[in-house]
C-alpha cells in the first residue's frame, strides 16, 4: 500500500500537517476525481470545517485512494500521493511558522505531541499559560482568565476549541487538540479576527437576508419593535416593495412569497421580513423562506426557524436535506434573545448535511425592546462586511457564542 508517511504529522508544532481543500489546485482536484475521489469526497472528509487533519481523517483519504489498482496510480504523469504529501508539507510549513512558535520550546507541550500524557487540571502552569493564551487570540477565552490555571473557564475554552475543530471533546489538551491548536492560532503576538464568509454570502451578487422579530413577545411590544425596524430600514435606504407589483418581485427573484413575509430591497440587498404570530402557518412560512436566504437575522423568544422540520435532523431535515435543493450551501445566523431554545436551534444550524453554517448567538435573553435595534445592528455589520468582534459590539455585555467562525478563509491575524 502506497501512502504518505503520517507518523510526523503531530509530532511537532514545526510538523504538522493537515489539507485545505478550498486551497487545492483545481488540477490536483481534477486529478483525485480520475482515481475515484469527487470533491463532494473530499469535502464529506474534510467536514463542516473544510480541513481534512490529523491522522484519522488523512487515513480515510488516502485509504480511497489506496485501493491495489489504484496504489500506485498516476495521473497525467505525476503521482498523486507526493501532490498531496507537498500539499500537508506546505501546511506543517505554514503552521510551524504561525502557531507553532507559540508551543515550540514547551517541553511539556512538546510530549503531548508526541503522544504523551494530555493536559488538564493540575498541568503546568507554564504550558497551560501558553495553551490558554493561544485559545484568547483565537477569541475563544477572555485575557483576564489568561493566568496558568486551568479552571473552568479554560475548560470551556478547550471544548469550545475542540467543537470548532470538529475533535472529540474531552475538555483536554491531547495530541490532535494541540495538533489542531497550532494550525490555527495565529503567530505570537496576534490575535485572530473572525468574519463570516462575505464572498459565499454575495456568490450570486445578491444579497438575500430574512429578517424575522419571533414569535410569542408581547402584542404591544411586538408593534413597537416592528414600528423601530421599518424606521429603520427606511433610515437606511431601504425601500419596501409592494406586493402587488408583480413585475417588480419577479425581476427581484422573489416573486410568490408569502403575504406573511414583507420585503425590502436596497441595491443588491434583499430583505425578507417576518413578524410571525404564534400560528404554526406563519412560523412555517418564515422558516422557509429563511431556508433559501443567505443570512438569518433574528431577534425574539421564539426561535422560529426550522421548527417544521425534526430538529436532531438539522434545518433541512428529511426532503429538505437534499444537494439539488435550492438555496445557499453557506449561512450566517445572527440570533438574539431566545435564550429558552438554545439547544435546539444549534441542532438544528450545526448538523446540516449539504450546508455550511456560521452561527452568533446570545446565550442570555435580551429585553424585547431591543429586538428591533439587535435586527438592525446584525443588518448594518454584515453591510459592511464586519468581524464578530463587531456583532459582539451590537448586543452590548451580553455572553455570546460563535460557531462554524474558526476556519474562515475571510478570518485575518492582526498585532496586538
Amino acid at each position: 500500500m502506497v501512502s504518505i508517511s503520517r507518523a510526523p504529522t503531530t509530532l511537532a508544532p514545526d510538523n504538522v500537517g493537515y489539507i485545505v481543500v478550498d486551497e487545492l489546485p483545481r488540477e490536483l482536484v481534477g486529478d483525485l476525481a480520475d482515481a475515484g475521489v469527487s470533491e463532494d469526497d473530499l469535502r464529506e472528509l474534510a467536514g463542516r470545517d473544510g480541513v481534512i487533519r490529523g491522522a484519522d481523517e488523512l487515513d480515510n483519504l488516502f485509504a480511497r485512494i489506496d485501493e491495489p489498482q489504484r496504489a500506485l496510480a498516476v495521473v497525467r504523469g505525476r503521482s498523486l500521493f507526493d501532490a498531496l504529501a507537498a500539499q500537508v508539507e506546505r501546511n506543517r510549513i505554514r503552521a510551524g511558522e504561525e502557531g507553532g512558535k507559540r508551543f515550540l520550546h514547551d517541553p511539556v507541550l512538546r510530549a503531548v505531541l508526541e503522544g504523551g500524557p494530555s493536559l488538564g487540571r493540575n498541568g503546568a502552569p507554564e504550558s497551560v499559560f501558553r495553551v490558554e493564551q493561544a485559545l484568547a487570540d483565537l477569541g475563544l477565552l477572555s485575557s483576564e482568565s489568561v493566568d496558568g490555571d486551568f479552571d473552568a473557564h479554560t475548560l470551556r475554552a478547550v471544548e469550545r476549541f475542540q467543537i470548532e475543530a470538529e475533535l472529540a471533546v474531552s475538555g483536554r489538551i491531547d495530541a490532535p487538540t494541540l495538533g489542531a491548536l497550532v494550525a490555527l492560532s495565529p503567530a505570537p503576538g496576534a490575535r485572530l479576527v473572525r468574519r463570516p464568509e462575505y464572498a459565499r454570502l454575495e456568490a450570486d451578487d445578491r444579497l438575500a437576508i430574512t429578517v424575522v422579530l419571533g414569535a410569542e413577545d408581547r402584542t404591544f411590544t411586538r408593534l413597537s419593535a416592528e414600528a423601530a425596524l421599518v424606521d429603520g430600514l427606511l433610515d437606511r435606504g431601504f425601500e419596501r416593495v409592494s406586493r402587488h407589483d408583480t413585475a417588480r418581485l419577479d425581476a427581484l427573484g422573489v416573486g410568490g412569497v408569502d403575504p406573511h413575509i414583507d420585503i425590502w430591497t436596497s441595491g443588491a440587498t434583499h430583505l425578507f421580513v417576518a413578524m410571525p404570530g404564534a400560528s404554526m402557518a406563519e412560523r412555517s412560512v418564515t422558516s422557509q423562506v429563511a431556508e433559501r436566504s443567505n443570512a438569518v437575522l433574528f431577534a425574539g423568544r421564539r426561535f422560529t426557524v426550522g421548527e417544521h422540520q425534526r430538529p436532531s435532523a438539522g434545518l433541512r431535515a428529511g426532503g429538505l436535506d437534499r444537494p439539488n435543493r435550492q438555496g445557499p450551501d453557506y449561512q450566517l445566523f445572527c440570533l438574539s434573545g431566545c435564550t429558552e431554545f438554545e439547544g435546539a436551534v444549534r441542532e438544528r444550524l450545526l448538523h446540516r448535511t449539504h450546508v455550511d453554517t456560521d452561527l452568533f448567538s446570545t446565550d442570555e435573553g435580551a429585553p424585547e425592546a431591543s429586538r428591533a435595534e439587535h435586527a438592525l445592528g446584525f443588518l448594518d455589520v454584515i453591510r459592511a462586511k464586519g468581524s464578530t468582534d463587531d456583532l459582539r459590539r451590537v448586543i452590548g455585555d451580553r455572553p455570546a457564542t460563535e460557531r462554524g467562525f474558526l476556519s474562515n478563509r475571510s478570518n485575518q491575524a492582526e498585532v496586538v
